[in-house]
């Protein structure tokens, strides 16, 4: 309108200069009898009407709405100027029409004596209207202030205000507010609250979940299911609890409300099969997941992606490749995060390497750029399948995208990825001066960023498996202080196992004692038991054993039940043979209560671009790789005769060297399980000396690179 801007102006230069109430009533008439809300001006229309008008108008018309409501306040009209106010985002201005509104009918607080009623005013609507300022000012605890207003004036509860009473919960996270209004319902029953709605309930549930009260979230999902209430959860409800259950760790929730809904007859549809595939892989329930899929009616990829992961996560990775598989032939479309998926199903086991190769030949021809947590895959597969080299073409390649894109979608926190990734390949490599390197490269130049926790982490790994201890340490207090880094736990342990590989047993001890360190953690004393074992110190084997942090009722998590087993050993062969007993007795102890299997080991070899699986019971056909025995036997020292028999790798280094391929490129070994036996690697380095060939030992951590 042409007069808007100086309308405008003329409405901010009037509230602008905060006068007293008094002013905004200096041409109020004097009060006609009867209800308020039934007051009508002379020419027989109702002032509320006219302001409600004038509101609508916008901007241009508040100063005459609120002139006239000045004169003749009513219901009617504070609404309507409480609404235009909470539209601009002035939630002032509105609780200055709310309060003058109050004391124009005698309800302000000092008119009403306690306990006294107010008289038969229509004054719900101003506090619905005040209530969705509130929120749409996002200031939900402003709001939840209003409830004991409204419980002074014995406003009651309709569907409108009670669920913005329901919604600034949520957005306020004040769930003692929500347990009160539960406790409301409960007492005044199903009656006097039948206009609650399922959105409602879910906003009950969302309070709870924010505030991480799974208990308080799955009681709302069965009071609402309750008889007396009537109210049946949709999916989306179903869908908040799963996901909230998967989150926070609540197996046991997770699996009620999946019960519930099963009972309510509610079929998961996509989102929601997806959640409890997603809940039942995450902590090991691959049964459960596997129905959930079976009785899923429709599946997209999303899905299927799902089930990747969760047969991944379950080291079933042949599993996973066969659904990645049918996703292919069908022609389903594949997206990035199912490659993210099945490249860490080929990662898990080294006869899965060919296959990723595959799926990055696929990536490469899908004409679409790397994204940075595909690069992140692809490097981590590399790595884990002992192919450095090819890692750094991926990260090359990463780097190039980076330039192209010129700080897109890749900078800063995509690139810090990248740049961990192949920080942390290089530390599983014992390679410490290229993580070194890296980390010098990386704040430099033009695409520079700044690392982080997990960058120091990888380095510190590096420099201790590479036995770098001035750099390692330098890392530590020097280049983290620099970069505002603290240092956890994980920082802490590197430092110890860096310090303990040296020789420096007391400086390790030091630092174990001094680290902050959580309860019932061995993972310092495991890693100085291992130092302990490497140096001969059993005197401070002695001192360690008595700071192991024992398990309550004998019950453990099942990584702290290896820890704790793998620690017992080591201590129990430094100490002497009287504590033996004791030590397989708790061992055995451990394991009846945990109901642990261990797995038997296995070693894998590539050759000629094909995976041969070894274990120590394998029986080898007479005339079968014949040669590689004879190499084992006598062209070394002998070293490995004694457990040539009981370890797998024997067996796949004497298949290689049998029918090997091209003897200038390095020989590739993976076994399962964690650690090598010493006199195995003591073979293993006469065996390379004396075939001048490379060979790449992975066990269940780390890399061997033992050179000819």
């Amino acid at each position: 309108p042409p007069n808007f801007e100086w309308n405008f102006r003329i409405t901010c230069r009037y509230f602008c200069s905060s006068p007293p109430r008094s002013t905004f009533q200096q041409k109020k008439s004097k009060p006609q009898k009867g209800p308020i809300s039934l007051r009508t001006r002379k020419d027989g229309s109702g002032t509320g009407d006219k302001v409600a008008e004038l509101c609508r108008t916008g901007t241009s018309g508040l100063l005459e709405a609120v002139n006239l409501f000045n004169n003749d306040p009513d219901v009617k009209g504070a609404a309507a100027l409480i609404h235009a106010y909470g539209r601009l985002k002035d939630l002032e201005r509105a609780f200055r029409i709310y309060h003058i509104f109050l004391d124009s009918i005698g309800c302000g607080e000092a008119s009403l004596s306690p306990g006294q009623r107010p008289a038969n005013l229509a004054i719900g609507d101003v506090f619905g209207e005040i209530l969705m300022a509130c929120d749409l000012c996002n200031q939900p605890r402003r709001g939840l202030a209003l409830i004991p207003e409204m419980q002074r004036l014995s406003v009651p509860f309709n569907k409108y205000r009670f669920g913005m009473v329901v919604n600034a919960c949520r957005a306020a996270g004040d769930d003692n507010t929500a347990s009160e209004l539960l406790d409301t319902m409960r007492r005044e029953g199903s009656q006097a609250f039948q206009f609650v709605t399922v959105i409602d309930w879910t906003q009950f549930i969302s309070t709870f979940i924010q505030a991480q009260r799974i208990d308080k979230a799955v009681e709302v999902l069965t009071m609402m299911s309750d008889s007396n209430w009537n109210a049946r959860a949709n999916h989306q409800t179903y869908h908040i609890l799963i996901t909230s259950c998967t989150e926070l760790g609540d197996i046991a929730s997770g699996r009620f409300v999946h019960t519930h809904m099963q009972q309510a007859g509610v079929a998961p549809d996509k989102a929601l099969g997806n959640a409890l595939i997603h809940m039942y892989a995450r902590y090991g329930e691959l049964r459960e997941a596997e129905q959930v899929f079976a009785d899923m009616p429709e599946r997209n990829v999303t899905t299927l992606t799902a089930m990747i992961s969760a047969y991944t996560h379950q080291s079933r990775p042949g599993k996973a490749i066969e659904i990645f598989d049918t996703i292919i032939q069908r022609n389903i479309g594949a997206k990035e995060l199912l490659y993210v998926a099945v490249l860490g199903a080929c990662a898990s086991a080294p006869e899965y390497l060919a296959k990723g190769r595959e799926v990055h030949q696929m990536i490469n021809q899908s004409q679409t750029r790397l994204l940075p947590f595909v690069g992140v895959a692809l490097i981590s597969m590399y790595s884990r399948g002992g192919r450095l080299d090819e890692a750094f073409l991926v990260f090359e390649e990463c780097m190039k995208e980076v330039d192209s894109q010129k700080k897109g979608q890749y900078w800063k926190e995509d690139l810090l990825k990248v740049w961990n990734a192949m920080i942390v390949a290089c530390a599983e490599h014992g390679r410490a001066d290229d993580a070194l390197l890296m980390l010098k490269d990386m704040t430099e130049g033009s695409n520079a960023v700044t690392p982080n926790g997990a960058t120091f982490l990888g380095v510190l790994h590096a420099c201790a498996r590479a036995g770098k201890v001035e750099e390692g340490m330098r890392c530590f207090s020097e280049t983290m202080k620099l970069y505002e880094t603290t240092p956890t736990t994980h920082h802490y342990n590197c430092v110890i196992d860096l310090l303990g590989r040296a020789g420096r047993l007391d400086e390790a001890q030091r630092v174990s004692e001094e680290m902050p360190s959580t309860p019932n953690d061995s993972t310092p004393w495991l890693i100085l038991a291992n130092a302990s074992e490497l140096h001969g110190d059993s005197a401070r084997a002695e001192r360690i054993w008595t700071m192991v942090p024992k398990p309550r009722n004998g019950v453990c998590d099942e990584e702290s039940l290896r820890e704790t087993e793998v620690l017992l050993g080591q201590l129990f062969a430094l100490v002497g043979e009287g504590r033996w007993d004791q030590g397989r007795t708790m061992v055995h102890q451990l394991h009846r209560d945990q109901r642990e299997k261990k797995e038997s080991g296995r070693t894998w070899t590539e050759r000629c671009g094909r995976v041969y699986s070894f274990t120590p019971l394998d029986n080898i056909k007479e005339g079968d790789h014949t040669q590689g025995q004879h190499v084992l036997k006598t062209k070394v020292s002998g070293s490995c005769e004694k457990c040539k028999g009981e370890h797998s790798e024997n067996q796949a280094l004497a298949s290689h060297l049998q029918h090997g391929s091209d003897s200038k490129t390095p020989i590739h070994l993976y076994k399962n399980v964690e650690g090598v036996c010493a006199l195995c690697i003591t073979a293993l380095r006469d065996i390379a000396k004396e075939v001048q060939r490379d060979i790449i030992f992975r066990d269940a951590h780390r890399f061997h690179r033992i050179s000819k």
